[in-house]
């Protein structure tokens, strides 16, 4: 199982720590793990870093090309090639007769990726991507996305704010069924924590965190150690954590 939590500070978890905000479940893993702390993400934001761990090759550029298809060029080299077409770990682990699973967010990867048996994907909340699927939803959410942005809202939690608490919802069930079931051999969880919006309350333990894109941090890092805990307890129960 292989955790990508969006924008984790390492700075701010283990040398610069808020003491008002435990992090039990994260040290717990740490103190059984080979831990890094010199180590260096492949690109310097998600669209570059994704296609870098995947394939094992540093990504210099990325090019988003329609909806079924991103081109990329790696450090080295001077023309894009198709992200879909490029060797990746998933291929590899299912050669090797795994069952392989994708449980993402922003990056379409079922459409592009070979070698899944199981995908699923959710997108990055935004304003026009948050106002509703229903007729009777969006024409006032229209009207009220003009007051307020992805990170703030005079009404309290912005649309997109909503947008991601359920998107975040919906990756952890589907990564806790999936992280449970001994069919699988390989599973990738790309969890939109600790990245804006901040959602949770660390000191009520609900998700009602609003207009807070500083120090709601704090509480978005509480809610990835909350999660790291959850997966920790499920895979005990279900026999998959020591195997």
């Amino acid at each position: 199982l292989w955790f990508i939590c969006d924008e984790w500070d390492y700075r701010l978890t283990f040398a610069d720590r808020n003491p008002a905000i435990p992090m039990p479940d994260i040290d717990r893993l740490r103190s059984v793990s080979l831990f890094a702390d010199h180590a260096h993400p492949p690109g310097p934001e998600t669209p570059i870093s994704l296609p870098g761990y995947f394939t094992g090759r540093l990504v210099k550029s990325v090019e988003y090309d329609g909806p079924r298809e991103l081109q990329v060029t790696y450090r080295g080299a001077d023309h894009a090639v198709p992200w879909s077409r490029q060797p990746n770990v998933f291929e590899a682990a299912y050669g090797m007769g795994f069952n392989t699973a994708l449980v993402s967010w922003f990056h379409p990867g079922c459409r592009i990726l070979n070698g899944l048996t199981f995908c699923e994907w959710w997108e990055l909340a935004m304003q026009h991507n948050s106002m509703g699927s229903t007729f009777g939803t969006i024409l006032p959410n229209q009207t009220r996305s003009l007051f307020e942005t992805t990170l703030f809202s005079p009404f309290g939690q912005s649309l997109s704010l909503h947008q991601h608490i359920g998107v975040y919802h919906d990756i952890l069930d589907t990564g806790l069924s999936i992280a449970t079931d001994p069919k699988y051999g390989f599973l990738v969880v790309h969890l939109p924590i600790p990245h804006a919006p901040n959602i949770y309350d660390p000191r009520t333990g609900q998700f009602t965190l609003s207009n807070s894109p500083i120090h709601g941090y704090w509480g978005n890092l509480a809610l990835l150690d909350r999660t790291v805990g959850a997966f920790r307890r499920a895979m005990k129960a279900a026999g998959t954590w020591d195997n």
